[in-house]
């Protein structure tokens, strides 16, 4: 959904834990359909695409993860400093990496759902930096 696809922005509910949700009525002409209404969570740190207000309320309340851009136009890796740890999700899984961790690498990882995505890897983490690229490299991974 594109910016300029929203008529108006019906309801937006600010959120302590870093987000808010818009309720937007979207025109449906691009869409080939009705108008319809969709809500969306944002970050209030330069307002972000999150997601669903679903997946809003468990990364930033939840997790206690400070969203950021990372592939695309929507926070999908962010870090949590309760765990010095970067993670990295999408609407399909979430998996956090720090140092100790492997660097992930999808072509390591098997099709196996119970897979330690921490383990899929060949170089061990070193730095946050390495643990930032490996949670935006299982964000593309998972998406």
């Amino acid at each position: 959904m594109r910016p300029e696809d929203v008529k108006q922005v019906v309801r937006r509910r600010n959120y302590k834990y870093g987000y808010y949700v818009l309720d937007e009525i979207i025109n449906g002409e691009t869409y080939e359909c009705e108008d319809f209404l969709v809500r969306s969570a944002y970050t209030t740190d330069g307002d972000k695409y999150l997601g669903t207000p679903g997946i809003a309320r468990f990364i930033c309340k939840k997790m206690k993860i400070k969203p950021e851009m990372g592939s695309g136009n929507i926070c999908n890796i962010g870090f949590c400093e309760k765990e010095n740890a970067w993670y990295g999700w999408t609407h399909r899984a979430i998996a956090g990496f720090t140092i100790g961790d492997m660097i992930f690498d999808s072509v390591m990882c098997s099709n196996n759902e119970y897979m330690d995505f921490r383990k899929c890897g060949i170089v061990v983490i070193e730095t946050m930096e390495q643990a930032r690229q490996s949670a935006l490299n299982f964000a593309r991974y998972m998406r």
